[in-house]
């Protein structure tokens, strides 16, 4: 069965955010609410964002309270902004956070059911909330083109993901300009969170003939790209293809779905708030080594697109030749191991592998069932970082 969906329009190119006031006449809009994080008005970008927007004739309410992973409290703060001043459009300025907390507070608002009913759940959050244009200052979470949003639940250190596609943004203007502020080490988490989106819904059970090509091409372009990018963060032509890319991740893994490396991902970054793309990158390798006996065809295919020649390859050494694959991509990088990561020990995998088959929204995806016990291995072999 063929199920694909893509609402937002997208802009992409040196100079793009200049059609922002014109999309704004385009909604009929009013007053927008502009959300950001004071990282991005540190760096210089708000300022002409806001000029845009009033040069168009439309009045700004401001908010830039942005937090990584953003709570429910921030939420809130944000509804009381959108029914206080009568907001009639929003203006998601920044990374995933920025996005996620303008998407999370349209959902929770004009979804009117308890938060809890809309979680985790395929098309969760009932009704259609306020037009929205999605500016990315990153080149990650692809959030500008997607139908979900995650928040954190404060009380229970746990990620939860609302998704309807009825919330995905109306336009996502993508500008290299905007992204070539990066440090290099901002753009290597997003960049990797891309290639997980990319490569996860690639290779999920609803993966489809209508995004498998639009994922491979992802890939090779995050392969090329980002290690440029990393290297120097005004190649604008680096910059412009990692946002496209991000972007493609994004429209894949609202069709396909993310699988294990997310559910990983996930539940170190709610625990220990490793950067979301970091997180996924360091147990990746192994998440992909558990699946790949399951799709040797595509994971020959993910290898490839990474330059791997698989043609005197066996199916039994797939699984070696992945996980080997992603692990170099990492050091090429210089991607964190999962054990130089501090702020847990090995003793703490079996608190995390509880977490992980928490996220009932994405394991079922998997091509290859996950038990609990299967998920204390995969973190003992990214923890050693295991290779035989």
């Amino acid at each position: 069965m063929l199920n694909f969906d893509h609402r937002t329009r997208v802009i992409a190119s040196e100079g793009a955010v200049e059609q922002l006031g014109t999309i704004l006449q385009e909604f009929e809009a009013e007053k927008v609410l502009l959300v950001y994080d004071k990282g991005i008005k540190a760096v210089g970008l708000v300022d002409d964002i806001i000029e845009l927007i009033e040069d168009a004739g439309v009045e700004i309410i401001e908010f830039d309270g942005v937090l990584p992973d953003p709570p429910m409290h921030v939420i809130n703060k944000v509804i009381e902004l959108i029914e206080g001043e009568e907001i009639d459009s929003i203006v998601a300025l920044g990374g995933g956070s920025s996005m996620d907390t303008a998407k999370g507070a349209n959902m929770v608002l004009h979804g009117r059911k308890p938060l809890l009913e809309m979680v985790d759940k395929l098309e969760g959050v009932p009704n259609k909330g306020l037009p929205m244009i999605t500016i990315p200052t990153s080149s990650g979470t692809g959030s500008e083109v997607t139908a979900g949003a995650v928040i954190s639940n404060e009380e229970t250190n746990r990620k939860m993901a609302l998704l309807a596609f009825n919330y995905a943004p109306e336009v996502a203007i993508i500008d290299p300009n905007l992204t070539k502020s990066m440090p290099s080490h901002i753009t290597r988490s997003t960049g990797l969170d891309a290639l997980a989106h990319l490569i996860e819904g690639y290779t999920t059970l609803s993966s489809s003939v209508v995004t498998d090509p639009l994922a491979l091409q992802g890939i090779e372009m995050v392969v090329e790209y980002l290690p440029k990018a990393i290297e120097d963060g005004n190649n604008l032509d680096s910059r412009l293809n990692m946002g496209i890319a991000a972007m493609l991740g994004g429209i894949v893994v609202t069709n396909g779905f993310a699988h294990l490396p997310h559910a990983f991902g996930h539940a170190i970054g709610a625990m220990y708030h490793v950067p979301h793309g970091n997180a996924i990158a360091s147990v990746m390798p192994w998440c992909m080594e558990f699946v790949a006996d399951s799709i040797p065809y595509k994971t020959r295919k993910v290898c490839e697109s990474f330059g791997v020649s698989t043609s005197e390859i066996t199916d039994e050494k797939l699984p070696d030749l992945i996980r080997d694959t992603l692990m170099e991509f990492n050091d090429k990088l210089g991607e964190k191991k999962f054990s130089e990561y501090d702020m847990f020990t090995k003793d703490d995998l079996y608190e995390i592998a509880d977490k992980i088959m928490l996220e009932e929204l994405i394991l079922p995806f998997s091509v290859k069932k996950l038990t609990k016990d299967d998920a204390y291995n995969i973190l003992v072999r990214a923890y050693e970082n295991v290779i035989i």
